[in-house]
């Protein structure tokens, strides 16, 4: 039968991996999971759990994403604007999660390229992928948190909150798409 307290200092979602300390047997403290390096990708093969039957889940896609989100915005010092337009509550900007999400997906694939002998891999992905997406979202005119404040919040700036940017109509049925 397995210890029941083994997992007991395995921080939850409340816990920053990085404030993560576990007290070994030895006395010494060590620490917990942690990503010093930026562009190290963080390791996702610890983040699979063992079902009842001993058989592991899938590993946990969202949060592989929100760690290699928070890992990269850590690491970025520029982004072309000052200040730097962003939302608090970015998840709520269809747009911007299809972009991170883009970015995240060409990010592992350039990660495979650099394991696969492409020294280049990585240096492409930051000037074909981040630089250009980047320039996007982080576009205090024209990009999607132009009408947010980190201060007074989501599309605080926006009269109508509610109206699309973009008002989309379907054509009849009668039309051929």
């Amino acid at each position: 039968m397995a210890d029941d307290t083994a997992l007991d200092d395995v921080p939850d979602d409340d816990v920053k991996r990085e404030d993560w300390e576990d007290d070994q047997d030895d006395g010494a403290t060590h620490k917990g999971p942690s990503n010093d390096d930026p562009d190290q990708e963080p390791d996702h093969e610890t983040e699979t759990t063992a079902t009842e039957n001993g058989e592991e889940d899938e590993p946990d896609v969202r949060q592989m994403f929100l760690d290699w989100l928070t890992i990269h915005l850590d690491t970025v010092e520029v982004v072309g604007t000052k200040p730097t337009p962003w939302c608090m509550e970015w998840w709520l900007h269809p747009e911007v999660v299809a972009r991170f999400t883009a970015l995240w997906h060409a990010s592992m694939q350039a990660s495979a390229s650099v394991q696969d002998g492409d020294a280049g891999a990585t240096s492409s992905w930051w000037i074909n992928h981040w630089d250009r997406h980047a320039a996007v979202i982080f576009d205090k005119s024209n990009g999607p948190f132009r009408d947010c404040d980190t201060t007074d919040g989501h599309l605080s700036r926006r009269r109508d909150r509610h109206a699309a940017v973009v008002p989309l109509a379907m054509p009849p049925d009668n039309v051929t798409l």
